[in-house]
Protein backbone atom coordinates (compact mmCIF):
# COMPACT_ATOMS: atom_id res chain seq x y z
CA UNK A 1 0.00 0.00 0.00
CA UNK A 2 3.23 2.45 0.35
CA UNK A 3 4.63 1.56 -2.28
CA UNK A 4 1.32 2.69 -4.08
CA UNK A 5 1.05 5.66 -2.35
CA UNK A 6 4.38 6.54 -3.12
CA UNK A 7 4.13 6.22 -7.20
CA UNK A 8 0.72 7.83 -7.14
CA UNK A 9 2.06 11.34 -5.49
CA UNK A 10 4.97 10.91 -7.65
CA UNK A 11 2.75 11.17 -10.75
CA UNK A 12 0.79 13.60 -9.27
CA UNK A 13 4.09 15.80 -8.97
CA UNK A 14 5.31 14.83 -12.42
CA UNK A 15 2.05 15.58 -13.74
CA UNK A 16 1.99 19.03 -11.87
CA UNK A 17 5.15 20.29 -13.00
CA UNK A 18 4.00 19.25 -16.54
CA UNK A 19 0.91 21.38 -16.53
CA UNK A 20 3.03 23.88 -15.32
CA UNK A 21 5.03 23.93 -18.09
CA UNK A 22 2.30 23.75 -20.39
CA UNK A 23 0.32 26.65 -18.44
CA UNK A 24 3.95 28.85 -18.81
CA UNK A 25 4.63 27.97 -22.93
CA UNK A 26 0.27 28.01 -23.93
CA UNK A 27 -0.47 31.63 -25.12
CA UNK A 28 -2.75 33.97 -23.33
CA UNK A 29 -4.50 36.72 -24.70
CA UNK A 30 -6.00 37.36 -21.53
CA UNK A 31 -2.99 37.59 -19.49
CA UNK A 32 -0.14 40.04 -20.22
CA UNK A 33 3.56 38.74 -20.07
CA UNK A 34 5.82 40.44 -18.53
CA UNK A 35 8.89 41.73 -20.80
CA UNK A 36 12.25 43.45 -20.62
CA UNK A 37 12.55 46.12 -23.42
CA UNK A 38 15.76 48.35 -24.98
CA UNK A 39 15.26 51.53 -26.23
CA UNK A 40 16.39 51.59 -30.35
CA UNK A 41 19.42 54.66 -30.97
CA UNK A 42 21.44 55.32 -33.76
CA UNK A 43 24.83 53.96 -34.06
CA UNK A 44 28.46 54.26 -35.54
CA UNK A 45 29.96 51.14 -36.43
CA UNK A 46 33.55 50.40 -37.91
CA UNK A 47 34.61 47.85 -40.04
CA UNK A 48 38.25 46.54 -40.50
CA UNK A 49 40.26 44.18 -42.08
CA UNK A 50 43.46 42.43 -41.05
CA UNK A 51 46.73 41.73 -43.67
CA UNK A 52 49.28 40.07 -42.87
CA UNK A 53 52.61 41.43 -43.29
CA UNK A 54 56.83 41.57 -42.86
CA UNK A 55 59.33 43.51 -41.79
CA UNK A 56 62.21 44.82 -44.16
CA UNK A 57 64.90 47.18 -44.27
CA UNK A 58 64.06 50.66 -45.74
CA UNK A 59 67.35 51.98 -46.36
CA UNK A 60 70.61 50.34 -45.55
CA UNK A 61 72.80 51.06 -42.69
CA UNK A 62 69.85 53.27 -40.41
CA UNK A 63 67.77 50.90 -38.63
CA UNK A 64 65.52 53.85 -37.35
CA UNK A 65 62.58 53.22 -40.28
CA UNK A 66 61.72 49.84 -41.07
CA UNK A 67 59.26 49.08 -44.06
CA UNK A 68 56.39 46.57 -43.99
CA UNK A 69 55.45 44.86 -46.71
CA UNK A 70 51.86 43.16 -46.96
CA UNK A 71 51.06 40.09 -48.52
CA UNK A 72 49.43 41.68 -51.44
CA UNK A 73 49.72 42.76 -54.54
CA UNK A 74 46.56 45.57 -54.11
CA UNK A 75 48.32 48.89 -54.12
CA UNK A 76 45.16 50.88 -52.73
CA UNK A 77 44.84 49.16 -49.45
CA UNK A 78 46.34 51.92 -47.38
CA UNK A 79 45.19 55.40 -47.64
CA UNK A 80 46.20 58.56 -46.00
CA UNK A 81 42.95 59.15 -44.81
CA UNK A 82 42.66 55.49 -43.18
CA UNK A 83 42.88 54.32 -39.73
CA UNK A 84 45.40 51.57 -39.07
CA UNK A 85 47.10 49.68 -36.03
CA UNK A 86 49.90 47.75 -36.00
CA UNK A 87 50.31 44.56 -33.60
CA UNK A 88 53.71 42.63 -33.50
CA UNK A 89 54.20 38.64 -32.07
CA UNK A 90 57.36 39.67 -31.10
CA UNK A 91 57.34 42.63 -29.38
CA UNK A 92 54.93 45.14 -28.01
CA UNK A 93 54.90 49.19 -28.28
CA UNK A 94 53.45 51.78 -29.98
CA UNK A 95 54.76 52.31 -33.81
CA UNK A 96 54.04 55.58 -36.05
CA UNK A 97 53.95 55.09 -39.53
CA UNK A 98 54.08 57.34 -42.36
CA UNK A 99 52.22 58.02 -45.58
CA UNK A 100 53.73 55.14 -47.51
CA UNK A 101 54.94 55.56 -51.49
CA UNK A 102 52.49 52.54 -52.35
CA UNK A 103 49.64 51.38 -50.93
CA UNK A 104 50.70 47.47 -49.87
CA UNK A 105 54.16 49.44 -48.63
CA UNK A 106 53.90 51.47 -44.93
CA UNK A 107 57.33 52.88 -43.40
CA UNK A 108 57.07 52.84 -39.51
CA UNK A 109 59.32 54.44 -36.72
CA UNK A 110 62.09 51.79 -35.06
CA UNK A 111 63.82 54.81 -32.88
CA UNK A 112 63.91 51.91 -29.89
CA UNK A 113 65.77 48.98 -32.58
CA UNK A 114 63.09 46.71 -31.31
CA UNK A 115 62.08 45.64 -35.00
CA UNK A 116 64.32 43.77 -37.07
CA UNK A 117 64.04 42.37 -40.84
CA UNK A 118 61.77 39.13 -41.54
CA UNK A 119 59.25 39.53 -37.95
CA UNK A 120 55.57 38.93 -38.71
CA UNK A 121 53.32 41.84 -38.50
CA UNK A 122 49.53 42.21 -38.45
CA UNK A 123 47.97 45.11 -39.98
CA UNK A 124 44.52 46.49 -38.87
CA UNK A 125 43.01 48.92 -41.15
CA UNK A 126 39.96 50.53 -41.36
CA UNK A 127 37.69 49.81 -44.54
CA UNK A 128 34.33 51.20 -44.25
CA UNK A 129 32.45 53.28 -41.53
CA UNK A 130 28.92 52.98 -41.19
CA UNK A 131 27.38 56.45 -39.60
CA UNK A 132 23.85 56.71 -38.27
CA UNK A 133 22.84 52.77 -38.45
CA UNK A 134 20.77 50.69 -36.24
CA UNK A 135 23.12 47.85 -34.16
CA UNK A 136 21.49 45.09 -33.05
CA UNK A 137 23.01 41.47 -30.90
CA UNK A 138 23.18 38.27 -32.39
CA UNK A 139 20.77 37.19 -29.64
CA UNK A 140 18.32 39.87 -30.18
CA UNK A 141 17.21 38.52 -33.64
CA UNK A 142 14.77 35.69 -34.06
CA UNK A 143 14.68 33.88 -37.19
CA UNK A 144 11.53 32.05 -39.23
CA UNK A 145 11.06 30.74 -42.91
CA UNK A 146 10.40 33.74 -43.93
CA UNK A 147 13.39 35.78 -42.87
CA UNK A 148 15.18 37.96 -39.41
CA UNK A 149 12.39 39.37 -36.97
CA UNK A 150 12.05 40.76 -34.09
CA UNK A 151 9.58 41.78 -31.15
CA UNK A 152 8.96 45.48 -30.62
CA UNK A 153 6.02 47.33 -28.47
CA UNK A 154 3.09 48.85 -30.24
CA UNK A 155 1.39 50.13 -26.98
CA UNK A 156 0.58 47.23 -24.81
CA UNK A 157 0.76 44.21 -27.37
CA UNK A 158 3.69 43.05 -28.78
CA UNK A 159 4.17 43.37 -33.02
CA UNK A 160 6.32 41.40 -35.40
CA UNK A 161 8.60 43.08 -37.25
CA UNK A 162 10.89 41.68 -39.98
CA UNK A 163 14.44 43.21 -40.72
CA UNK A 164 16.59 43.56 -43.76
CA UNK A 165 20.32 43.38 -42.48
CA UNK A 166 23.55 45.11 -44.32
CA UNK A 167 25.95 43.33 -42.19
CA UNK A 168 27.18 40.55 -39.69
CA UNK A 169 30.22 41.16 -37.82
CA UNK A 170 30.98 38.79 -34.79
CA UNK A 171 28.37 39.63 -32.19
CA UNK A 172 26.64 42.61 -33.91
CA UNK A 173 24.33 42.90 -36.81
CA UNK A 174 23.58 45.50 -38.96
CA UNK A 175 20.30 46.92 -39.72
CA UNK A 176 19.00 48.48 -43.00
CA UNK A 177 15.30 48.59 -42.63
CA UNK A 178 12.44 47.62 -40.37
CA UNK A 179 13.36 49.48 -37.31
CA UNK A 180 13.10 53.19 -36.09
CA UNK A 181 14.44 55.54 -33.44
CA UNK A 182 13.16 54.93 -30.69
CA UNK A 183 11.06 51.76 -31.20
CA UNK A 184 10.95 49.72 -27.81
CA UNK A 185 12.53 46.33 -28.44
CA UNK A 186 11.82 43.21 -26.51
CA UNK A 187 15.23 41.31 -25.40
CA UNK A 188 14.21 39.30 -22.39
CA UNK A 189 10.79 37.42 -21.36
CA UNK A 190 10.56 38.41 -17.14
CA UNK A 191 9.61 34.69 -15.17
CA UNK A 192 10.58 36.34 -11.76
CA UNK A 193 10.37 40.25 -10.94
CA UNK A 194 12.28 39.02 -8.00
CA UNK A 195 15.16 37.81 -8.89
CA UNK A 196 17.20 39.85 -11.86
CA UNK A 197 18.97 36.15 -12.91
CA UNK A 198 15.53 34.37 -13.79
CA UNK A 199 15.11 35.36 -17.15
CA UNK A 200 14.94 33.51 -20.23
CA UNK A 201 14.99 34.53 -24.09
CA UNK A 202 11.57 35.30 -25.70
CA UNK A 203 10.37 32.05 -27.23
CA UNK A 204 7.16 32.21 -25.79
CA UNK A 205 5.93 36.09 -27.14
CA UNK A 206 4.02 36.08 -30.42
CA UNK A 207 2.30 38.82 -32.55
CA UNK A 208 -0.03 40.90 -31.29
CA UNK A 209 0.30 39.45 -27.39
CA UNK A 210 -0.27 41.69 -24.23
CA UNK A 211 2.76 42.39 -22.41
CA UNK A 212 3.73 44.47 -19.34
CA UNK A 213 7.09 46.00 -19.82
CA UNK A 214 8.95 45.69 -16.66
CA UNK A 215 11.92 48.34 -16.18
CA UNK A 216 15.45 46.95 -14.37
CA UNK A 217 16.33 48.57 -10.66
CA UNK A 218 19.89 49.18 -11.64
CA UNK A 219 20.80 49.17 -7.95
CA UNK A 220 18.99 45.82 -6.09
CA UNK A 221 18.52 44.19 -9.90
CA UNK A 222 15.07 43.62 -9.11
CA UNK A 223 11.75 44.33 -12.27
CA UNK A 224 9.31 46.84 -11.62
CA UNK A 225 6.42 47.52 -13.48
CA UNK A 226 6.17 50.71 -15.58
CA UNK A 227 3.36 52.97 -14.55
CA UNK A 228 1.92 54.84 -17.46
CA UNK A 229 0.54 58.29 -15.96
CA UNK A 230 -0.25 61.71 -17.44
CA UNK A 231 0.38 64.75 -16.13
CA UNK A 232 -3.58 65.40 -15.55
CA UNK A 233 -3.04 62.58 -12.72
CA UNK A 234 -6.03 60.23 -14.26
CA UNK A 235 -4.42 56.99 -14.62
CA UNK A 236 -2.60 56.86 -11.63
CA UNK A 237 -0.67 53.42 -11.01
CA UNK A 238 -0.97 51.14 -7.83
CA UNK A 239 2.92 51.17 -7.14
CA UNK A 240 1.95 54.96 -6.47
CA UNK A 241 -0.91 54.60 -3.86
CA UNK A 242 1.50 52.26 -2.22
CA UNK A 243 4.42 54.70 -1.95
CA UNK A 244 6.87 53.55 -4.14
CA UNK A 245 8.68 56.01 -6.34
CA UNK A 246 7.14 55.81 -9.96
CA UNK A 247 8.82 57.09 -12.91
CA UNK A 248 7.24 59.56 -15.39
CA UNK A 249 8.72 60.31 -18.81
CA UNK A 250 8.57 64.21 -18.86
CA UNK A 251 9.06 65.78 -22.37
CA UNK A 252 10.29 69.08 -20.93
CA UNK A 253 12.77 70.24 -17.95
CA UNK A 254 10.28 72.85 -16.97
CA UNK A 255 8.44 71.70 -13.95
CA UNK A 256 9.70 68.18 -13.49
CA UNK A 257 9.63 66.72 -10.14
CA UNK A 258 10.90 63.40 -10.87
CA UNK A 259 14.96 64.33 -11.07
CA UNK A 260 15.58 63.82 -7.29
CA UNK A 261 13.90 60.16 -7.19
CA UNK A 262 15.27 59.01 -11.03
CA UNK A 263 18.92 60.46 -9.56
CA UNK A 264 18.61 58.72 -6.22
CA UNK A 265 17.36 55.47 -7.18
CA UNK A 266 20.49 55.09 -9.52
CA UNK A 267 22.70 55.69 -6.67
CA UNK A 268 24.16 53.59 -4.19
CA UNK A 269 26.68 54.33 -1.51
CA UNK A 270 29.22 52.17 0.06
CA UNK A 271 31.26 52.01 3.70
CA UNK A 272 34.15 49.74 4.07
CA UNK A 273 37.29 49.14 6.56
CA UNK A 274 40.12 47.11 6.10
CA UNK A 275 43.18 45.53 6.68
CA UNK A 276 46.35 46.72 4.63
CA UNK A 277 49.95 45.52 5.04
CA UNK A 278 51.88 48.31 3.30
CA UNK A 279 55.88 48.27 2.46
CA UNK A 280 57.00 50.73 4.57
CA UNK A 281 61.06 50.06 4.75
CA UNK A 282 62.30 53.17 3.42
CA UNK A 283 61.18 55.36 6.24
CA UNK A 284 62.64 52.80 8.59
CA UNK A 285 66.28 52.95 7.92
CA UNK A 286 67.16 55.52 10.54
CA UNK A 287 65.74 53.00 13.14
CA UNK A 288 68.72 50.27 11.70
CA UNK A 289 70.86 52.92 11.30
CA UNK A 290 70.85 53.76 15.45
CA UNK A 291 71.95 50.08 16.47
CA UNK A 292 74.68 50.00 13.51
CA UNK A 293 75.81 53.28 14.50
CA UNK A 294 76.16 51.83 18.20
CA UNK A 295 77.42 48.43 17.08
CA UNK A 296 80.66 50.68 15.01
CA UNK A 297 81.27 52.51 18.15
CA UNK A 298 81.18 49.18 20.32
CA UNK A 299 83.90 47.89 17.90
CA UNK A 300 85.73 51.49 17.90
CA UNK A 301 86.28 51.12 21.44
CA UNK A 302 86.63 47.13 21.31
CA UNK A 303 84.06 46.71 23.83
CA UNK A 304 80.66 44.72 23.70
CA UNK A 305 76.97 46.48 24.10
CA UNK A 306 74.32 45.09 25.44
CA UNK A 307 70.92 46.45 24.78
CA UNK A 308 67.00 46.23 26.04
CA UNK A 309 63.77 47.18 24.18
CA UNK A 310 62.59 47.42 20.20
CA UNK A 311 62.37 49.40 17.61
CA UNK A 312 59.14 48.69 16.34
CA UNK A 313 57.57 49.43 13.26
CA UNK A 314 54.12 50.07 11.29
CA UNK A 315 53.69 47.02 9.90
CA UNK A 316 49.47 47.03 9.41
CA UNK A 317 47.44 49.92 8.39
CA UNK A 318 43.16 50.30 8.57
CA UNK A 319 42.30 52.22 5.29
CA UNK A 320 38.61 53.22 5.80
CA UNK A 321 36.94 54.06 2.25
CA UNK A 322 33.05 55.85 1.68
CA UNK A 323 32.29 55.52 -2.33
CA UNK A 324 29.71 56.53 -4.42
CA UNK A 325 28.21 54.30 -7.22
CA UNK A 326 26.34 56.20 -9.86
CA UNK A 327 24.46 53.55 -11.85
CA UNK A 328 25.53 54.88 -15.53
CA UNK A 329 23.87 51.84 -17.94
CA UNK A 330 22.94 48.17 -17.16
CA UNK A 331 25.88 46.95 -15.06
CA UNK A 332 28.32 49.67 -15.65
CA UNK A 333 28.82 52.70 -12.60
CA UNK A 334 30.63 55.20 -11.79
CA UNK A 335 32.75 55.21 -8.70
CA UNK A 336 33.65 58.72 -6.57
CA UNK A 337 34.61 58.63 -2.79
CA UNK A 338 37.30 59.07 -0.83
CA UNK A 339 39.66 56.93 1.85
CA UNK A 340 41.85 57.56 4.42
CA UNK A 341 43.77 55.69 7.06
CA UNK A 342 46.79 56.49 10.23
CA UNK A 343 48.67 55.03 12.34
CA UNK A 344 51.18 55.83 14.72
CA UNK A 345 53.66 53.29 16.92
CA UNK A 346 56.18 54.50 19.98
CA UNK A 347 58.68 52.36 20.52
CA UNK A 348 62.10 52.96 22.93
CA UNK A 349 65.67 50.86 23.18
CA UNK A 350 68.59 51.28 25.18
CA UNK A 351 72.41 50.10 24.66
CA UNK A 352 75.38 50.00 27.56
CA UNK A 353 78.62 50.17 26.97
CA UNK A 354 81.34 50.55 28.92
CA UNK A 355 84.44 51.91 27.25
CA UNK A 356 87.77 52.36 28.61
CA UNK A 357 85.93 51.55 32.11
CA UNK A 358 83.57 53.60 31.83
CA UNK A 359 79.98 52.77 31.85
CA UNK A 360 77.68 54.35 29.12
CA UNK A 361 74.08 54.50 29.13
CA UNK A 362 72.50 55.05 25.38
CA UNK A 363 68.55 55.46 25.16
CA UNK A 364 66.39 56.36 22.29
CA UNK A 365 62.59 56.64 22.30
CA UNK A 366 61.17 56.81 18.63
CA UNK A 367 57.28 57.64 17.90
CA UNK A 368 56.57 57.54 13.92
CA UNK A 369 52.91 58.13 12.40
CA UNK A 370 51.97 57.32 8.50
CA UNK A 371 48.75 58.76 7.69
CA UNK A 372 46.86 59.62 4.21
CA UNK A 373 44.06 61.05 2.42
CA UNK A 374 42.77 59.79 -1.05
CA UNK A 375 40.15 60.89 -3.34
CA UNK A 376 39.35 58.95 -6.30
CA UNK A 377 37.27 58.24 -9.28
CA UNK A 378 36.73 54.61 -11.06
CA UNK A 379 34.37 52.70 -12.70
CA UNK A 380 32.80 49.13 -11.77
CA UNK A 381 30.84 46.32 -13.54
CA UNK A 382 28.40 43.80 -11.85
CA UNK A 383 27.66 40.18 -12.49
CA UNK A 384 24.97 38.79 -10.26
CA UNK A 385 26.38 39.03 -6.57
CA UNK A 386 30.26 40.01 -7.84
CA UNK A 387 31.72 43.16 -8.65
CA UNK A 388 34.70 44.26 -10.60
CA UNK A 389 36.18 48.01 -9.96
CA UNK A 390 39.10 50.04 -11.22
CA UNK A 391 40.18 53.48 -9.23
CA UNK A 392 42.50 56.46 -9.76
CA UNK A 393 43.09 58.62 -7.13
CA UNK A 394 45.68 61.41 -5.63
CA UNK A 395 47.04 60.23 -2.89
CA UNK A 396 48.28 63.09 0.12
CA UNK A 397 50.11 61.66 2.73
CA UNK A 398 51.74 62.64 6.35
CA UNK A 399 54.89 61.12 7.75
CA UNK A 400 56.10 62.21 11.40
CA UNK A 401 58.73 61.43 13.40
CA UNK A 402 59.93 62.43 16.64
CA UNK A 403 63.68 60.86 17.96
CA UNK A 404 64.80 61.56 22.03
CA UNK A 405 68.04 60.18 22.72
CA UNK A 406 69.24 60.28 26.51
CA UNK A 407 73.43 59.37 27.02
CA UNK A 408 74.63 59.43 30.52
CA UNK A 409 77.85 58.57 32.03
CA UNK A 410 79.20 59.09 35.35
CA UNK A 411 78.70 62.62 36.51
CA UNK A 412 77.59 63.34 32.43
CA UNK A 413 74.59 63.61 30.67
CA UNK A 414 73.23 64.94 27.51
CA UNK A 415 69.77 64.93 25.57
CA UNK A 416 68.59 65.67 22.68
CA UNK A 417 65.51 65.46 20.77
CA UNK A 418 64.91 65.34 16.36
CA UNK A 419 61.34 65.94 15.11
CA UNK A 420 60.16 65.98 11.88
CA UNK A 421 56.69 66.07 9.92
CA UNK A 422 56.96 65.44 6.19
CA UNK A 423 54.03 65.62 3.55
CA UNK A 424 53.98 64.30 -0.45
CA UNK A 425 51.58 63.42 -3.12
CA UNK A 426 51.60 60.51 -5.77
CA UNK A 427 48.97 58.92 -7.92
CA UNK A 428 47.25 56.24 -6.87
CA UNK A 429 45.85 52.87 -7.99
CA UNK A 430 43.30 50.45 -6.55
CA UNK A 431 41.66 47.31 -8.46
CA UNK A 432 39.82 44.66 -6.95
CA UNK A 433 36.62 42.63 -6.74
CA UNK A 434 33.64 42.26 -4.26
CA UNK A 435 30.86 39.80 -2.86
CA UNK A 436 28.07 41.57 -2.28
CA UNK A 437 25.41 39.58 0.11
CA UNK A 438 21.45 41.09 0.34
CA UNK A 439 20.53 41.32 4.08
CA UNK A 440 17.35 43.82 3.09
CA UNK A 441 15.98 45.38 0.54
CA UNK A 442 18.82 48.43 0.21
CA UNK A 443 21.44 47.05 2.16
CA UNK A 444 23.97 44.84 1.50
CA UNK A 445 27.12 43.13 3.16
CA UNK A 446 30.24 43.66 1.32
CA UNK A 447 33.38 41.79 1.41
CA UNK A 448 36.38 43.17 -1.25
CA UNK A 449 39.95 42.41 -2.05
CA UNK A 450 41.88 44.89 -3.42
CA UNK A 451 45.58 45.39 -5.13
CA UNK A 452 46.61 49.05 -4.19
CA UNK A 453 49.31 50.61 -5.39
CA UNK A 454 50.73 54.43 -4.04
CA UNK A 455 54.28 55.65 -4.30
CA UNK A 456 54.19 59.17 -2.51
CA UNK A 457 57.15 61.26 -3.94
CA UNK A 458 58.81 64.46 -2.55
CA UNK A 459 59.10 64.07 0.87
CA UNK A 460 58.91 67.59 2.17
CA UNK A 461 58.77 69.38 5.47
CA UNK A 462 60.37 70.65 8.47
CA UNK A 463 62.66 69.93 11.11
CA UNK A 464 63.15 70.83 14.64
CA UNK A 465 66.19 69.87 16.69
CA UNK A 466 66.99 70.83 20.31
CA UNK A 467 69.27 69.68 22.93
CA UNK A 468 70.99 69.98 26.56
CA UNK A 469 73.40 68.47 28.81
CA UNK A 470 74.21 68.91 32.56
CA UNK A 471 77.19 71.25 31.83
CA UNK A 472 74.21 73.85 31.21
CA UNK A 473 74.92 74.04 27.83
CA UNK A 474 72.08 74.16 25.27
CA UNK A 475 71.51 74.24 21.34
CA UNK A 476 68.52 74.61 19.04
CA UNK A 477 68.16 74.32 15.23
CA UNK A 478 65.65 74.13 12.52
CA UNK A 479 65.39 73.19 8.83
CA UNK A 480 61.80 74.57 7.02
CA UNK A 481 60.72 73.57 3.32
CA UNK A 482 63.66 70.28 3.76
CA UNK A 483 63.63 67.29 1.95
CA UNK A 484 63.49 64.00 3.27
CA UNK A 485 66.90 62.01 2.19
CA UNK A 486 68.43 58.42 2.76
CA UNK A 487 72.21 58.09 2.54
CA UNK A 488 75.37 56.20 3.72
CA UNK A 489 77.68 57.53 6.63
CA UNK A 490 80.58 56.10 8.09
CA UNK A 491 81.58 58.64 11.33
CA UNK A 492 84.35 55.72 12.72
CA UNK A 493 85.74 54.26 9.31
CA UNK A 494 84.78 51.07 9.90
CA UNK A 495 81.96 50.53 7.56
CA UNK A 496 78.76 52.04 5.99
CA UNK A 497 75.13 52.17 7.29
CA UNK A 498 72.34 53.28 6.37
CA UNK A 499 70.72 56.19 7.67
CA UNK A 500 68.05 59.35 6.98
CA UNK A 501 67.77 63.34 7.30
CA UNK A 502 66.40 66.04 6.57
CA UNK A 503 67.97 69.04 4.26
CA UNK A 504 67.51 71.71 2.27
CA UNK A 505 70.88 70.44 0.09
CA UNK A 506 72.82 67.79 1.53
CA UNK A 507 76.42 69.27 3.10
CA UNK A 508 79.46 68.41 1.28
CA UNK A 509 80.87 66.47 4.11
CA UNK A 510 83.14 63.27 3.43
CA UNK A 511 80.94 60.80 5.53
CA UNK A 512 77.78 61.80 3.32
CA UNK A 513 77.57 58.88 0.63
CA UNK A 514 74.88 58.24 -2.16
CA UNK A 515 72.05 60.54 -1.13
CA UNK A 516 68.47 59.96 -2.78
CA UNK A 517 65.04 61.63 -2.30
CA UNK A 518 62.86 59.11 -0.51
CA UNK A 519 60.09 57.32 -0.86
CA UNK A 520 56.89 56.20 0.91
CA UNK A 521 55.67 52.76 -0.74
CA UNK A 522 52.25 52.73 0.52
CA UNK A 523 51.57 49.31 -1.70
CA UNK A 524 49.85 46.70 -0.58
CA UNK A 525 46.90 43.64 -1.04
CA UNK A 526 43.99 44.47 1.39
CA UNK A 527 40.95 42.60 2.44
CA UNK A 528 37.99 45.50 3.53
CA UNK A 529 34.49 44.21 5.09
CA UNK A 530 31.59 46.86 4.73
CA UNK A 531 28.23 47.23 3.17
CA UNK A 532 25.98 49.32 1.13
CA UNK A 533 22.61 51.30 0.99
Amino acid sequence: MKQVLIVFFVMLLALNLFTQDIEQNREQPDRAIKVEVRKIELETFKEYANYEGEICPYKEGDNSVMKIVLQTKNDKIISESQDISISFKEVKGNFSWKKPSRGSNILVSNESLKLSPGMKVIVRVLTKIHKNIIILLKYEILKDKKGSYVFIVDKNKAKKVYLSLVYTHEHKVLIKSGLFVKNELIVFEILSSRDSNLRKKIENIRDGMKIEIMDKDPVYGKYMKREISDFDGENVGKNERKGKIKEIETFSDEGSDTIIPKINNRLDFEVSFGFSKPELKEIYYRDSGIGSLVDQYARFYNVTPSSSGEFEEIKSMLPFNFTINYNLEKNLYLKMGFEFSSKSIFSEKSYQLTPSGVAETHKYNLKNKVGYLMPFVGFETRISSFGFYANLGMNFATFSHTQNFNYSENNYSQEREDKFDVKGSGMSVVVGGKYMYKVGKKIRVLIKLECFYSKIKSLNGDKFSTGSNSSGESFSESILDGTLYSFEMNPYETGWINYWDMYKSLPNESWIKNPKKLLLDLSSIRLMIGFSF
